[in-house]
């Protein structure tokens, strides 16, 4: 329902004024006291209406904002304000768009429950408001007043409606444009000075309540992206030098970081192993009488490493001896009677006792153990088991000839893949710490070995010598060289692994 125009101001009437001046307060005879009393009604009764019609601005300026909040969602709410506008200032139609990336859209209309963007009144009612947010100041057209000649979009918008008189302002908040508000009326009701500020307050105080309403209506996507650009605006200006220094430095140093290349190498602990290993066993079941050496010891080749007991093959030594000269005698006796039978048995049982000997014999040359060839005993330490049991083929020490060595390392399997065969390196034992031996890769062993709570696998080089003194089962660490890299990779390499594995286990 259309209201009836309201007046901006109030005018005296001069009937009224006229019986004033015919009461009796007025007389003839009090002609001198008249005229100030009729101007000081008419003052009052003029401020009486100015209070009335500001009364009523406020009125409207807090109708509109009661039926914006009431609504939940911004454009609700923007409807809800053009419908209100539009009845209280008897306009034929308010719209509102809001800025989209330095674009308009329109997204309330008056009377109307959905906007149509791809209409062509709308891309008038777009093109228009783009137009105003573009003004500082309020733009208001009519037919005989067709403005500055370069606000194109609004006279094509009041071509297709000439009996109108369009008004469009932008509202700002915190010095950006977030809307821009279209008021459009009848030429006959023509818009005064008071209904244009009128315009203004309402814009003002909206303006708030729509950037508050944006804020909370943003994705999360918007809400990052935004905060970003807010920060970065900050460290733009000119506070914050400090800050901005500092950023400046990082950026530089991860700039550095990313361009200067360096040799990557993978580190894993080492352990020096000979080349041959010569396994000393026990020769027969026996008890170890004494040992002359023990690991760690160089020895040389036929040198006794350890003594079995010899009593009980003595004693045996003994009786096939006894044996062996009483079938002799038997044997003579024979032969004097010229027994044949009696020789040949006497001969079969020469010859067993004599292989029993030579067996026992035998035994007791190989009860002195001696090394085989020359080295350093890498194990077998058996000084405390003098007199202890041993048994036929039992390992007691293990040789290592000095003729040459390999490395073992001992590769976590994050990084076993950038391992190749061919591969150098350099590896530091703690024995020798001011001096690096060059090694190159020969074989990866491809099962792993759980170690220490982490899947290593063993990887096999070999070693140049060189003068250095090495001995089997010093360890230290060496470094694989697989390439090269960036800085940056170096630092953030791991971090990434990790991260692309958690990814795939938890969203993959």
């Amino acid at each position: 329902m259309r209201a009836s125009p309201k007046p901006d101001l109030p005018t005296a009437d001069p009937a009224k004024l006229a019986k004033a001046d015919r009461a009796p307060g007025f007389a003839a005879n009090d002609s001198g006291n008249a005229q100030p009393r009729v101007k000081s009604a008419l003052n009052r009764h003029i401020g009486d209406a100015r209070t009335a019609l500001l009364a009523k601005r406020q009125a409207v300026v807090l109708q509109v904002l009661a039926d914006f909040s009431s609504e939940e969602s911004l454009e609700n709410g923007l409807i809800a304000a053009t419908n209100t506008i539009k009845n209280q200032l008897q306009c034929t139609r308010v719209s509102f768009g809001l800025t989209v990336k330095q674009r308009i859209r329109v997204v309330a209309i008056s009377q109307q429950a959905d906007v149509n963007a791809c209409t062509a009144e709308a891309e008038l009612l777009a093109a228009a408001m783009l137009e105003a947010s573009r003004q500082d100041e309020m733009i208001s057209l009519c037919a005989s007043n067709l403005g500055d000649s370069r606000l194109q979009a609004h006279r094509l918008l009041l071509a297709g409606r000439p009996e109108h008189q369009i008004v469009s302002l932008a509202v700002c908040h915190e010095g950006k444009c977030l809307a821009v508000i279209c008021l459009e009326r009848e030429s006959s009701i023509s818009m005064s000075t008071l209904t244009l500020q009128l315009i203004r307050n309402v814009a003002d105080t909206l303006a708030p309540l729509i950037a508050a309403r944006r804020t909370s209506e943003r994705s999360l996507y918007r809400h990052a992206r935004d905060s970003l650009l807010s920060r970065t605006s900050t460290l733009v200006a000119i506070q914050h030098m400090k800050l901005k220094l500092s950023l400046i430095s990082l950026l530089a140093l991860i700039l550095a970081a990313s361009l200067i290349q360096v040799t990557y190498n993978i580190k894993a602990p080492a352990e020096l192993v000979p080349l041959e290993r010569r396994i000393i066993s026990a020769p027969r079941d026996g008890y170890i009488r004494s040992v002359e050496t023990g690991a760690g010891d160089n020895v040389t080749a036929g040198e006794v490493l350890l003594q079995l007991d010899t009593g009980e093959l003595r004693v045996e030594q003994s009786r096939w001896n006894s044996e062996l000269a009483g079938t002799a005698t038997k044997f003579r006796t024979a032969m004097a009677t010229r027994d044949r039978r009696e020789m040949a048995i006497l001969g079969a049982e020469s010859s067993r006792l004599k292989a029993q000997l030579q067996l026992v014999e035998t035994q007791l040359a190989r009860s002195a153990i001696k090394a085989p060839v020359t080295g350093v005993i890498v194990s077998g330490e058996l000084s405390q088991m003098v007199g202890a049991p041993v048994e036929r083929g039992q390992t007691l020490m293990e040789i290592a000839p000095p003729e040459g060595y390999e490395v073992y390392l001992m590769v976590d399997e994050k990084d076993i893949n950038r391992i190749s065969v061919a591969d150098k390196g350099y590896l530091s034992l703690k024995a020798l710490s001011g001096e690096q031996l060059a090694f190159s890769v020969s074989a990866i062993h491809p099962i792993g070995i759980a170690e220490g709570g982490f899947n290593r696998f063993r990887v096999q080089a070999n070693i140049e010598r060189g003068d250095a003194i090495l001995l089997p089962g010093q360890t230290g660490v060496g470094k694989i060289d697989v390439g090269s890299a960036s800085v940056l990779w170096l630092m953030t390499h791991e971090f990434s692994d990790w991260f692309r594995q958690k990814y795939w286990e938890w969203l993959g």
